[in-house]
């Protein structure tokens, strides 16, 4: 392949599409290549923090991110239940959707919407583009370029080159700090018609625990489309759950058996979180989950990549455009590694919160649930990890 391109982004997730849009609109030309023939069907990633959607506002995206959100006004973050409508265990509420040191709220907005509007937004740059379909197979370090290689041995070399696909770490043999695999997890998309039956419980996440079972649902429209993360068993494995099976554990743990549910996909994920130790291996920067992989407990994984996308993009467009030298792109490990590592360790004790709770949940020990509930560390309003680390 002959290019001009500046910089090569690997990955069509938030992170990718986000840095190649400032790129773009710093006038430096690049091109993100995607192995996936487009872009995500199945909502992962939900919260968006109160500094993401500042970014959102900067670049002009904030009022069509929110237009794919639900609505925060009137929702508590988790209300816990023996299931959807049974006995309530405890409420969470919500942060104050306007604060006075913002302009912006956090939003619940599915990564599929937020996908969509980033790329609607790349494409519409003509100094970036995005090719689904086509994997890079392999990653060459030389001295003053980045050779990728494709299919049908094609090759194309780039000055840098932005992993955004999360294997990173791993393709480059980067060490990683963590403490490892924390559960193995299936996240299910399904519909089922409970909007309904929760007027009175107005949520965004709604973990059901009982002494048999542990089952966490999001909503994602607060009508009739959910996700369902199911904790697995040592020794279970996906294919153990056909959709006969999933639909059978979500009608127990929600509490309606005679809703229809109707399951749509599944995507299996390992709690397993870690960071990188270094965030640039010479050409070559580490961006989303290639750098820091976080539990989901907290939803700061996706705004961590992304707000880590932001610091890095405007440094490696001066570079390449000639207004600083490359001593610049050396800050981005500098500032945004610590930042990362000190969410993780963050959000790794939500995650021990909520075993502790299942834990309690399972030895029948309510009275302890219920305090740990009224305790919970995710009540505070975040401010200090939303707007304190950047």
């Amino acid at each position: 392949m002959n290019s001009s391109v500046s910089v090569a982004i690997i990955g069509a997730g938030p992170c990718g599409l986000m840095t190649a849009l400032l790129l773009a609109r710093a006038g430096i030309r690049c091109v993100v290549f995607e192995k996936k023939p487009g872009i995500s069907t199945h909502p992962k990633a939900m919260i968006i923090s109160r500094r993401t959607s500042e970014i959102y506002r900067q670049l002009g995206l904030f009022d069509a991110i929110r237009d794919g959100s639900l609505a925060g006004d009137g929702r508590f973050r988790f209300i816990w239940a023996r299931s959807l409508v049974g006995k309530e265990l405890g409420r969470v509420p919500y942060a104050a959707v306007v604060d006075e040191l913002t302009p912006c709220g956090s939003l619940h907005c599915p990564q599929t919407w937020t996908e969509k509007v980033l790329l609607d937004a790349v494409t519409a740059e003509p100094l970036a583009e995005v090719k689904f379909g086509c994997e890079v197979l392999s990653i060459e370090l030389q001295t003053d370029f980045v050779r990728l290689s494709f299919p049908a041995e094609q090759t194309l070399d780039v000055p840098w080159l932005v992993a955004a696909d999360g294997a990173g770490s791993a393709r480059f043999g980067v060490q990683t700090e963590g403490p490892g695999d924390m559960g193995h997890f299936l996240n299910v998309m399904f519909r089922a018609n409970y909007g309904t039956h929760l007027r009175d419980r107005p949520a965004f996440l709604y973990p059901t625990v009982s002494r048999t079972y542990f089952e966490f649902f999001l909503a994602v429209n607060g009508s009739d489309l959910w996700l369902v993360h199911h904790l697995l068993k040592p020794g279970e494995k996906p294919n153990d759950f056909p959709p006969k099976r999933l639909r059978e554990l979500i009608r127990e743990a929600s509490g309606l058996p005679a809703e229809p549910v109707e399951v749509l996909s599944t995507v299996p994920w390992v709690m397993s979180p870690k960071v990188a130790r270094q965030f640039r291996i010479d050409r070559v920067f580490l961006v989303g989950d290639a750098a820091a992989r976080l539990t989901k407990a907290g939803g700061l994984g996706l705004n961590t990549g992304l707000q880590s996308a932001h610091n890095l993009a405007w440094k490696l467009a001066c570079v390449v455009n000639g207004s600083a030298g490359d001593s610049l792109l050396d800050t981005y490990q500098q500032e945004r590694r610590d930042a990362a590592f000190r969410t993780m360790q963050n959000t790794n004790r939500n995650a021990d919160e909520f075993f502790d709770i299942i834990s309690s949940a399972l030895k029948n020990d309510w009275d302890k649930v219920g305090d740990l509930i009224a305790q919970s560390r995710t009540r505070g309003p975040g401010l200090g990890q939303d707007l304190g680390i950047t």
